[in-house]
């Protein structure tokens, strides 16, 4: 037969209060039954979903997958764990963006909590990311100088695939000379050319459309010409057309 234990208002402020308790028993309770692969799969998952200034993050499947490096079936079978447990939230069924986050801001200030002020700040910077690259896709805004210069300083923390890629190139565009645009140099060669190919049909912004054409000219690759010459013969801007006679 169990015994009770009392718990008063000395034990309940000794013990932290009501998030210091429930937070304790997170931390006993959150990898029972777990392996040490998944063990390794819901610590990122937990990194993942914490957010910049301890807040929630809400992510989808993919983009949690794509972020720990695993697979979604492997993700979809810990994040059942972690549910069952009552530190991640499903999706609703009647939400638009079907995605997972921390079930309460308090858990995810206490790992935030955990990370060194480096790791907090990227943290930050990572959030920021997130959140004006769905603006970007929601409503097509880019970003400011300023904040393409935050991701530079943590371009290897984060993801990048062609959606990435694009909205940081044509943010550049806009932003950056030129001869100072750091994020031509630093994607693979191939992602740029074909990115800037797909800007020069129909893109209504025109720098963009200079930025795209002077980076494909420098690139020297043949599949260039091209459409430059059709830019040259079609395009209704002069100040875009003179870019690509240059």
């Amino acid at each position: 037969m169990r015994s009770r234990i009392s718990i008063d208002s000395k034990v309940y402020d000794d013990l932290g209060g009501v998030e210091e308790i429930i937070a304790t028993h997170v931390d006993e309770k959150l990898f029972e039954g777990l392996n040490e692969e998944d063990k390794y799969v819901a610590e990122n998952i937990l990194d993942a979903l914490t957010g910049g200034g301890g807040l929630r993050a809400f992510l989808t499947i993919d983009e949690i997958s794509k972020q720990i490096g695993r697979d979604e079936e492997k993700v979809e079978d810990v994040l059942e764990h972690l549910i069952k447990k009552r530190i991640v939230h499903p999706p609703g069924k009647e939400d638009k963006i079907k995605g997972y986050e921390l079930i309460h801001d308090f858990l995810s200030r206490r790992f935030f909590e955990r990370l060194s002020p480096e790791a907090r700040k990227i943290k930050t910077v990572i959030d920021i990311f997130r959140r004006a690259f769905r603006d970007w896709k929601q409503d097509g805004v880019l970003v400011s100088e300023d904040r393409l210069e935050m991701f530079y300083n943590i371009r290897d923390k984060l993801l990048w695939e062609d959606e990435e890629c694009e909205f940081v190139l044509r943010s550049s565009f806009i932003t950056s000379w030129y001869s100072e645009n750091k994020w031509v140099k630093y994607f693979n060669s191939e992602i740029v050319i074909r990115i800037c190919l797909n800007r020069l049909k129909g893109e209504e912004n025109a720098k963009v459309m200079k930025g795209a054409i002077q980076t494909l000219g420098d690139t020297k690759d043949k599949r260039v010409v091209n459409p430059l010459i059709k830019i040259i013969e079609e395009d209704k801007r002069d100040n875009v057309r003179e870019t690509a006679i240059d």
